[in-house]
């Protein structure tokens, strides 16, 4: 849901992806290749806020997350590392451990590890054709 608060409208890239369960509010900019996942809600109600992620891995621009607080100027919160490596290096790793035998647990289900490849997958159709909404299996 996108919707305007006390007259601000967010400003969403062409190529962002908004989740139809994700929540918009008033003044917030999404930028290019950026995605806003089920769930999340992202209120420029007091504050303004401004979102880009790097989803052209290795070249593109670095994760940014940028918030205006009323009165003063633009304000860029620090982020480690790199979204979509990080996310993913923990269940990957464990998963192809898992498989050669290295690891005797797999500490995430089977639906689990589906479901990041999935999502491995459509993040580089995604960041390849400019867009890929993704069908999300609960």
């Amino acid at each position: 849901m996108i919707r305007s608060h006390h007259g601000r409208t967010p400003q969403i890239a062409a190529s962002a992806y908004i989740d139809p369960q994700a929540v918009v509010i008033g003044d917030v900019s999404i930028g290019e290749l950026s995605s806003v996942w089920p769930c999340v809600v992202i209120r420029g109600d007091v504050n303004w806020i401004r979102i880009g992620v790097m989803l052209d891995y290795p070249k593109g621009q670095p994760d940014s997350f940028e918030i205006k607080p009323e009165g003063r100027d633009w304000e860029t919160l620090p982020l480690a590392g790199s979204w979509f490596p990080d996310a993913f290096i923990g269940p990957m790793s464990n998963l192809q451990r898992f498989v050669s035998g290295e690891d005797s647990v797999l500490l995430t289900g089977v639906d689990d590890v589906l479901n990041t490849m999935r999502l491995v997958e459509a993040a580089y159709e995604s960041s390849a054709g400019g867009g890929t909404a993704l069908s999300v299996c609960l």
